[in-house]
């Protein structure tokens, strides 16, 4: 039994394992509702700044960079430090941005604010955890189906509700509409969730935190500049090579810690392990290929878009969203039944 499941009744474990379901389920719509509703915004902004689309895409290069930099890390720190700890932690700084976003008077300001977002992301590896951790393992993959279902909400909502928001009031609402709800995540949060186990009793590897967070820091720059600075221009070139020389270091440093290394690298030998990665990756990037750059495609002008309304962008992308949505439960009552073999290839 772990440390604070002790006294409860299995009734008082069950309700407490749904309402930590319903906290994640929060968060996920809750950050991808921001994320996906920033995106109708882009000409709007390009406009109110006086900026360029070259320019303005660093709005959402920020929060990628951030965003991958916190989910390879607190993860494992959640681990360390304690899950609950790191997620409340987390959240709280996802409200302060949020809370910060719609204020922003210049593009570098709103820049900032999207990478202090950024943060955010690392919630979601801790929320996998803690449902690992307190839900029974017969309720597990519905709950990690609806946890990633809520990828899919959160766009549909943000595309949706956030281009309304923008063509009735204004961007700057589309984020001020979030803080409630961020405000109640972080609030319930506190309240609500339980460690289920102790922190492990283990030295932070800062001089590997700091070489992976370069590593990903470097490459995600690169491939996301590369086009605009070119792929053969000395920057471009020194990020690609700088960020190979820092994962070899990391790896090195790594496997010389064998006792306690930031990231069990042994981990990624075991195939099943390997392949969930890879296919959460290629998932991910589809998600956010879709939702990130088809509605600046909508809303240009002919010949070089379709001329449609920042409303209308949302609502073309929005079957997509509802499909994703439906097929993250149907995936993993397919996993439970035949395996996740069968749901990958599904």
């Amino acid at each position: 039994m772990n440390p604070e499941g002790q006294g409860y009744s299995s009734e008082e474990l069950k309700r407490h394992a749904t309402s930590t379901i319903i906290i994640m389920a929060l968060m996920g719509t809750l950050i991808t509702y921001v994320e996906t509703m920033v995106t109708p915004a882009i000409n709007i902004l390009v406009t109110d700044f006086h900026t360029t689309y070259t320019q303005i895409s660093w709005i959402i290069t920020a929060y990628v960079i951030s965003g991958t930099i916190s989910a390879a890390i607190f993860g494992r720190l959640a681990d360390i430090v304690g899950r609950k700890k790191i997620f409340v932690a987390l959240s709280v700084v996802y409200t302060i941005a949020v809370s910060l976003g719609g204020f922003a008077t210049n593009l570098g300001e709103l820049i900032a604010v999207r990478a202090l977002q950024g943060l955010g992301f690392g919630m979601f590896p801790v929320a996998f955890a803690l449902l690992n951790d307190q839900v029974p393992k017969e309720r597990l993959a519905l709950a990690q189906g609806i946890l990633s279902a809520t990828f899919s909400a959160g766009a549909a909502l943000g595309l949706v509700l956030g281009s309304y928001i923008i063509n009735t009031l204004d961007w700057e609402w589309s984020f001020h509409s979030a803080i409630p709800a961020a405000a109640a995540l972080s609030i319930l949060s506190f309240i609500i969730l339980r460690d289920s186990r102790s922190p492990a009793r283990e030295k932070i590897d800062f001089m590997g935190v700091a070489f992976l967070s370069y590593t990903v820091f470097a490459f995600i720059l690169a491939i996301s500049e590369g086009q605009d600075w070119g792929w053969m221009s000395p920057t471009i070139i020194l990020l690609f090579v700088s960020s190979l020389f820092s994962l070899i270091y990391f790896l090195i440093s790594e496997r010389s810690l064998s006792d306690q290394p930031f990231i069990n690298l042994d981990t990624l030998k075991i195939r099943n392990v390997l392949l969930a990665n890879f296919s959460g990756l290629f998932a991910l990037a589809s998600l956010y290929f879709l939702f990130f750059t088809i509605p600046t495609l909508l809303q240009a002008p002919a010949p070089a878009g379709f001329g449609l309304s920042i409303f209308d962008s949302g609502l073309f992308l929005l079957p997509a969203a509802i499909l994703s949505m439906l097929m993250a439960p149907v995936g993993a009552r397919i996993t439970l039944v035949r395996g996740p073999k069968v749901s990958i290839a599904v």
